[in-house]
């Protein structure tokens, strides 16, 4: 289970967020979490196997909230085919 005082303290960033951004997925932290929760079972090896050159490419193009969002549908998908 995730450490319940990391989660606090993204709920609180968001919640701060939101007064800047308007909507949770606009919020860095909220991507953040997502990211963090998404990659609490991977190793080392995980993250080698889902960085490949196609995942550097993509990242490489993106930036902030949209370089946040492309990690995250990476981990997705990752996980669901492992």
């Amino acid at each position: 289970m995730a450490n319940k005082h990391i989660l606090e303290t993204f709920d609180r960033q968001i919640k701060k967020e939101l007064i800047e951004f308007g909507e949770k997925n606009e919020c860095p932290s909220y991507w953040a979490k997502n990211i963090y929760l998404q990659s609490l079972n991977m190793d080392i090896s995980d993250w080698k196997k889902m960085r490949d050159e196609e995942y550097w490419m993509g990242r490489d193009r993106k930036q902030g909230i949209e370089r946040q969002k492309f990690i995250y549908d990476s981990l997705i998908r990752y996980n669901s085919n492992n």
